[in-house]
């Protein structure tokens, strides 16, 4: 189980890096008075969008199979479970900074 839960914690920190890294470069494209490249904003903006529900995906089977394997209270399903949230928002604050 602990295996398990380790893979799930690093699938999910690179979807979420690859969820931030696509955003970011998405609104790279687009000039604030909405003139830019439309067609690549779209392309990334919808690759973000597929990473963050993956992101998602996997954080719900991640907390399902820890509650069906009686493992949720250890320390590996603890970050497996909230390590994700906490980068999607440290990373967004990031993205206010850079």
């Amino acid at each position: 189980m602990n295996r398990v839960l380790s893979i799930s914690l690093l699938v999910q920190l690179l979807l979420v890096a690859g969820f931030l890294g696509l955003a970011w470069q998405a609104d790279q494209l687009m000039d604030k008075s909405g003139v830019g490249d439309v067609e690549a904003w779209n392309r990334f903006n919808n690759f973000a969008g597929i990473a963050f529900y993956g992101v998602a995906f996997v954080w719900l089977a991640t907390i399902i199979l820890s509650l069906a394997g009686r493992a949720f209270g250890t320390p590996q399903a603890q970050l497996a479970v909230g390590m994700p949230p906490l980068a999607l928002v440290l990373g967004w604050l990031l993205s206010w900074v850079i």
